[in-house]
């Protein structure tokens, strides 16, 4: 479609996160804001994209506080399977430390049932692994 610009990440790049939403404009401000291409960064094995150099710059001094829990994967998932299944940014939420995006409605609304399990088995999982899910 006319004016439509195609986001295109260089070869190899990690997957994108948040569908290339800035993540620092959706925890800061709530609001949905596309990133650019010439602003980007890789954390947890996602590519994220940023609006300007400026919430770049915020997302590298502390990125845990702008990238989703888990790296975007489905907590119900992990926690009930064990499967890393990417979260959808329509299935998101924000509960105590941060972000939560889930594969499916259904997911989340496990995931709202009982907050406080997934969240305790989401701590006792990054204590177990080399880094931390957060």
């Amino acid at each position: 479609a006319p004016g439509v610009r195609q986001l295109v990440l260089p070869v190899g790049s990690p997957p994108l996160a948040l569908e290339g939403y800035c993540p620092v404009t959706l925890v800061s401000k709530v609001v949905w804001r596309k990133g650019d291409v010439r602003y980007g960064a890789v954390h947890r094995g996602r590519t994220y994209l940023f609006a300007s150099a400026t919430e770049q710059r915020m997302f590298l001094a502390s990125p845990d506080t702008y990238a989703p829990v888990a790296a975007g994967n489905d907590v119900c998932q992990l926690v009930d399977s064990g499967k890393y299944v990417a979260g959808k940014r329509e299935f998101g939420l924000f509960r105590g430390p941060g972000m939560f995006l889930f594969a499916s409605a259904a997911s989340m609304q496990r995931f709202l049932k009982d907050p406080a399990r997934y969240l305790d088995a989401l701590s006792r999982l990054s204590d177990s692994v080399d880094r931390p899910l957060r």
